[in-house]
């Protein structure tokens, strides 16, 4: 098979980050308004003036951004702005309806990035970020600089660093997992006689890769304090699906008619917030060590379905094209042809322990990753509320921002699922895959 151009995937050294840096503002002054409102949407929200300024909102034509950083960046500055109507009121009840100058365009702009018109993983950690040094990394949460949030607190944009450090950190591995993609394609040939040893590097290096990410995570409350990130900054990433409770019976309505002020043409939509379930990352290494949605995981399948289809074109195609390479997981679990004999049934036999002992190293790494995950999740939401936000120290510091959160009890995340139980289901998959590698 000729080498695949991870162009085409828009996969990069940094992974599933650009390049370059993302834009911080649109070129064109054509766009200035969105940005103004995009750049000062924290003081917006404070004071209550954003439904005011959307509504004297030009509605503007899509066709003036020339580039991909200019698409994407016109993504972040309208989900952004999107979800700041809808949660940044005294109640959402009165902004289910996103007014045809933000909807129109965000509608257009979520066609061409191939996403939903909704806040995704992409806005907050893929293409919202700059280095405050050229020739930083982005894998230095340090080194990062957000541009665009809801409240302008340290606790978001820390939460956003570490989101977006992390997907950088994946860069390391990309190259070693496509060579380990392309020796089992050629495992699985006729002849069956490929070399494991790039499989086993592979799975050996993100094993490494894992420990870094999971190191990197625990780094989240250095700077992101729990109860403001849980009343505060949680809310603005909900979508629009079953969340009745929130005063969202409906979803939110997205108007396509430029004259009706919204009480025309358009449709309701039922849609997922933003997640780290959506991270072509995350979804990558569950697709190198066998688990994901079409690996027969039944009761997760719609889960991953879901998330799937918040990730932007190129990298769902990367994942499909990834998991039609053949199974990783079933070549580490395979036992070697019989009938060899001598040397050869030994050497064989070690290389295929190798390969075996190195899957269950990764596998006991993801399950790591994601144990560290239900910490954070239990740390960051499920604690924070049970305690309440009005009277609290962080409240006289932070007035005016949301006068309550999704009106939940933390039992959903932003993405619609169940929260601390399906994620204990997906690491208790994950361990089972290592447990059943290693008998």
């Amino acid at each position: 098979m000729a080498p695949i151009t991870l162009d085409s995937f828009a996969v990069t050294r940094n992974a599933f980050l650009p390049e370059e840096p993302p834009l911080a503002c649109l070129p064109d002054a054509y766009y200035r308004p969105w940005e103004t409102i995009a750049q000062n949407l924290p003081a917006l929200i404070r004071h209550r003036e954003l439904r005011t300024q959307v509504k004297q909102l030009p509605l503007l034509d899509t066709d003036r951004l020339a580039t991909e950083p200019e698409w994407r960046r016109a993504y972040v500055a309208l989900s952004y702005i999107a979800h700041a109507h809808i949660w940044g009121g005294e109640t959402p009840e009165e902004n289910q309806i996103l007014p045809p100058q933000i909807s129109i365009p965000l509608l257009a702009v979520s066609a061409h990035v191939e996403l939903p018109p909704v806040l995704t993983c992409a806005a907050v950690n893929i293409w919202n970020y700059t280095l405050r040094d050229p020739s930083a990394s982005p894998t230095d949460p340090d080194a990062l600089s957000i541009p665009t949030t809801f409240t302008g607190t340290e606790s978001e944009a820390w939460f956003q660093k570490i989101g977006t450090a992390i997907e950088a950190q994946g860069g390391s591995v990309i190259d070693a997992l496509l060579s380990a993609f392309h020796a089992v394609q050629q495992s699985a040939g006729k002849s069956g006689s490929g070399s494991l040893e790039p499989v086993t590097a592979a799975l050996v290096q993100l094993r490494t890769c894992l420990g870094d990410i999971t190191r990197t995570l625990e780094r989240m409350h250095e700077r992101c304090d729990p109860l403001t990130f849980c009343h505060q900054i949680r809310p603005f990433y909900a979508g629009s699906k079953d969340l009745r409770a929130a005063g969202l019976p409906r979803g939110v309505f997205y108007s396509s008619d430029a004259l009706s002020g919204g009480g025309g043409g358009g449709e309701w939509l039922q849609l997922p917030g933003g997640s780290n379930g959506q991270s072509a990352l995350i979804q990558l290494f569950d697709v190198v060590l066998g688990l994901g949605f079409g690996a027969g995981c039944g009761r997760h399948d719609d889960y991953y379905f879901s998330t799937r289809a918040c990730t932007p074109g190129p990298h769902r195609r990367f994942l499909a094209w990834a998991a039609h390479m053949g199974s990783i997981r079933a070549l580490a679990l395979r036992e070697r042809e019989e009938g060899r004999v001598g040397g050869a049934a030994d050497a064989d036999s070690k290389e295929q322990k190798r390969l075996r002992a190195a899957f269950v190293g990764a596998a006991d790494a993801l399950s790591a990753f994601r144990t560290k995950h239900i910490q954070i999740v239990t740390r960051y939401i499920a604690m924070p509320l049970k305690k309440s936000w009005q009277g609290s120290v962080q409240s006289r510091s932070l007035p005016l921002l949301l006068p309550s959160g999704l009106g939940d009890d933390g039992s959903k995340g932003t993405a619609g699922t169940t929260m601390l139980e399906f994620l204990k289901s997906l690491r208790n998959e994950t361990a089972n895959t290592a447990r059943l590698a290693a008998d």
